[in-house]
């Protein structure tokens, strides 16, 4: 048990090793099951290695739970879900770039703590928080995008509170910010597992703030910032310069071309993180 919670560089080194077998199996399968592309596959090996080494049992829990929720939700086959992935830049078979974006903030707060630990002899539970604040935040964005798509009805902008039709950047319902608050909350159960005094009620409800919160700053920024285009054959705005249903290019219509959805992301887990690093104190 020492060796978990060991913050030595040789601890880190072992852990790392060790996990190279059972991420190399459950990644296997993901990309059986069409959820990883090969690229998506080597990213989540080395992000599931990472993820032991620094954090050991508690965030390979917290990322195994999100990836396990993201993976069944994205899986959902109703109209709705369909017509709302036909506008996103990716689907549901997760590339590097989302791999990246989901888990690489995750990564580096756990990397920090780990380090903290080593230097000042003590596990740092603010760290500890963020980085399963940013994996909260990551699972409660996915599962906010496939349910609302699929259960959501009416969805509105979350800036002008005008209808939107579903898929669109920025656009919420009640369904999306309810399922937003229990994909963080699954993902906060891990932190049971962390060092550290804190109950499990209190990581839970840390995981439903940091869910809902990179939830809300994903679609703020899908609203106003993030880059769309329009479809030259169907009208439609997407995600991405080339529409994969009509096989056609787009062009720019409004945010900034730079700004990717895996950007937009990545922003979205670093406000879960600042979430769980402000509401752990210790």
């Amino acid at each position: 048990m020492h060796l978990l919670y060991d913050a030595s560089r040789h601890a880190i080194i072992t852990r790392a090793a060790l996990a190279a077998v059972p991420a190399a199996s459950i990644v296997w399968t993901a990309y059986r099951l069409r959820a990883l592309t090969v690229s998506g596959a080597w990213a989540a090996l080395l992000t599931g290695c990472a993820m032991f080494a620094f954090g050991s049992l508690w965030l390979s829990a917290a990322l195994l739970l999100f990836f396990v929720g993201g993976s069944a939700t994205g899986r959902l086959g109703t109209p709705q879900a369909v017509q709302a992935r036909s506008r996103a830049a990716k689907g549901s078979c997760r590339d590097a770039g989302q791999v990246a974006a989901n888990g690489g903030v995750a990564v580096l707060c756990g990397a920090v703590a780990a380090l903290q630990a080593y230097h000042l002899s003590g596990a740092s539970l603010r760290w500890t928080a963020a980085a399963l604040g940013a994996l909260a935040a990551a699972c409660g964005d996915t599962l906010s995008t496939e349910l609302g798509a699929a259960l959501g009805r009416n969805p509105r902008d979350v800036l002008t509170l005008r209808p939107v039709v579903a898929g669109t950047s920025g656009g919420v319902t009640l369904a999306g910010l309810l399922a937003a608050c229990g994909g963080g909350a699954l993902v906060g159960l891990a932190g049971i597992l962390a060092p550290g005094n804190a109950s499990a009620a209190h990581w839970v409800l840390g995981g439903a703030c940091a869910g809902l919160g990179g939830s809300l700053a994903d679609s703020l920024l899908g609203a106003s910032l993030q880059a769309r285009w329009r479809c030259s054959i169907c009208g439609e705005l997407i995600e991405t310069p080339h529409h994969d249903a009509c096989q056609a290019a787009a062009a720019p219509q409004s945010g900034l071309t730079w700004l990717t959805n895996d950007g937009v992301n990545a922003a979205a887990t670093a406000a879960g993180a600042a979430i769980g690093f402000l509401l752990f104190r210790t």
